[in-house]
């Protein structure tokens, strides 16, 4: 029954990573942007001015990836430029635009997959998929512990 559960959350985390790829394929086609690119801007869009580190772990890409994600959104005018090296990064005007467009898109696509659940069904499935998260980075890193003892 274990092995189901497992296979079945390996299948539809799968899937579903996959489609929000291709989310993030398709709506940077259109601003000549990579899914970094786009998921930077959701980032900055949703949670304000970040980090090039706060950046890195929200989008779970390296810390090189989004520094170098950063400088085209620089270059096409959506990122301001940093005046100091720890400077948080902040949306043009331009990137308000974008990212608030890109929100909408996502959001609508969000709620037309959360066809016939409720609020309380979706809050759950968030905090159980948290718990999962952490859960199995938890047995990651005592299984890795572990080995590393036996070694």
């Amino acid at each position: 029954m274990e092995t189901e559960r497992v296979a079945d959350f390996l299948f539809f985390t799968r899937r579903l990573e996959k489609c929000l790829f291709a989310v993030k394929g398709r709506e940077g086609e259109k601003l000549s942007l990579k899914g970094i690119h786009i998921l930077c801007l959701f980032f900055l869009c949703a949670k304000g001015p970040m980090s090039v580190m706060e950046l890195a772990r929200a989008t779970q890409e390296d810390k090189g990836a989004v520094s170098k994600a950063l400088e085209k959104l620089r270059r096409t005018n959506f990122v301001e430029a940093k005046k100091r090296y720890m400077e948080p990064i902040r949306l043009t005007r331009h990137g308000e635009v974008e990212a608030a467009r890109l929100m909408h898109r996502i959001q609508r696509i969000a709620e037309a997959a959360r066809e016939g659940i409720g609020q309380d069904e979706a809050d759950a499935f968030i905090k159980t998929l948290r718990a999962y998260v952490c859960n199995f980075d938890r047995a990651i890193l005592a299984s890795e512990a572990k080995s590393a003892a036996i070694a």
